[in-house]
């Protein structure tokens, strides 16, 4: 530590008044008003609570704007933070925020004889497999009975994953005693699309189910129990890791593995990554995770039949021009979020990929980060659920849609075109 940080941190460590402000602060990410300092520290002079206040601006720890005190976000109070964090002293706004959900998901797993099943979704990848054997594993350390099911399967990643880090995970989990099965948690997935139907109906008549997701709320969201949801965060794994920290649950270098596991997988190897999921994955690292190791384990070379599969969604794509956008269709029997991202990868800017089958389809869109801002995908996919009998469920740049009258598909890209027109505000061109 530099002799300035050592200097700053001595000067707050020796005043408690300081430190009272500074938690208040850092408990409330949308700033707080001097009012409620000066009431914090309700037996000081408004005066003497200024200069507190001051002497932290100073410091370079605090600032104000438009009479609301923010944390500085300089570096070097990012480390203060950090250290004072670490220490105990001072408690990260996340933590505390999240806290009131974590207890009342305990309380209901509680109330079913301290029993829980966590679930994952279709095709399960790594945040959701490294979401849920994280969470299991924090949950059996209070002496909850927990099984971790993967009822329609997991993808190769997570499937390398656990041959790497095992953890007994049921895939393709069948079984209509769900009665006898607790609490459950559903974890990375909002949509009911995303889980069995015996299942899906059998959580809806009960209710005794919560979500933990970074997706937009979808159905399963809205009926469930209890909720966490955090469309900020870039992967579930994230809102686990400060879970877990709010109650208390010591994250363990084995629970740490997993959790960078859904952090490095679901930002694209950190590509994506904010500085949100960086320092999350800075504390797993100081936990014993060797993030190098990890990626490894989590790469996966493409197939023979990937690569044909891919090849092919280029060959077949159907391009559109809406002003500056270039926007993709390709129609494909299988991998359709990898043609799409192939599709962004080289040069569209919405990639829009189709599997069409007798009695269903499925659709996955990707886009490009910068178009988010004009065009949200996840809403103008919410028109076609009447046209294709189905619902969809995903991220602004990432999104997924399950439907059931594939014959459709023709009208429905003809809305999903129109859309895009009206929200961009030029007419589409087919290229």
């Amino acid at each position: 530590m530099t002799r300035k940080l050592s200097e700053i941190l001595r000067t707050i460590l020796e005043n408690k008044d300081t430190l009272r402000i500074l938690q208040l602060i850092y408990s409330n990410s949308e700033g707080v008003v001097f009012e409620d300092i000066a009431g914090a520290l309700d037996e000081f002079k408004k005066v003497e609570v200024r200069g507190h206040v001051k002497k932290l601006i100073e410091l370079g720890l605090i600032e104000e704007k438009g009479g609301i005190y923010f944390l500085s976000d300089k570096r070097d109070s990012r480390m203060i933070f950090h250290i004072l964090e670490k220490l105990g002293i001072v408690e990260n706004h996340e933590v505390s925020k999240i806290r009131p959900k974590g207890q009342e998901f305990l309380k209901k797993v509680h109330e079913y004889g301290k029993v829980c099943t966590i679930v994952v979704h279709h095709n399960a990848d790594p945040d959701a497999v490294g979401s849920a054997v994280a969470l299991a594993l924090a949950l059996k350390q209070i002496n909850i009975k927990v099984k971790v099911i993967a009822p329609l399967g997991m993808s190769a990643q997570s499937k390398k994953l656990l041959r790497s880090f095992p953890y007994p995970l049921q895939e393709n989990f069948k079984t209509t005693e769900w009665e006898s099965m607790g609490f459950f948690i559903i974890v990375d997935t909002g949509s009911s699309t995303q889980l069995p139907d015996e299942l899906v109906k059998f959580l809806k008549t009960n209710k005794n189910y919560g979500v933990i997701d970074h997706h937009s709320e979808a159905d399963l969201t809205q009926n469930a129990a209890v909720s966490i949801v955090d469309k900020n965060a870039r992967a579930t794994a994230v809102i686990v890791q400060i879970l877990l920290k709010a109650l208390n649950i010591k994250i363990t270098r084995e629970i740490s593995v997993f959790l960078a596991a859904g952090i490095i997988a679901d930002t694209g190897f950190l590509r994506s990554a904010t500085n949100r999921e960086l320092l999350a994955i800075c504390e797993l690292v100081e936990s014993g995770v060797d993030v190098g190791k990890l990626m490894k384990v989590l790469h996966i070379e493409k197939n023979y039949s990937e690569k044909v599969a891919m090849l092919k969604a280029l060959r077949r794509a159907e391009l559109y021009s809406c002003g500056k956008l270039i926007i993709a269709f390709t129609e494909i029997g299988s991998y359709e979020a990898a043609a799409a991202l192939t599709l962004v990868r080289v040069g569209a800017d919405i990639a829009i990929a189709v599997n069409i089958q007798k009695n269903e389809i499925r659709i996955s869109c990707r886009m490009r980060q910068n178009v988010t801002n004009d065009v949200n995908m996840l809403e103008l996919f919410k028109n076609l659920e009447n046209v294709l009998g189905g619902k969809g469920g995903g991220h602004p740049t990432a999104v997924s849609f399950n439907g059931k009258i594939p014959e459709n598909w023709e009208n429905a890209k003809k809305v999903l075109l129109k859309k895009i027109e009206e929200k961009i505000g030029e007419k589409i061109k087919k290229i």
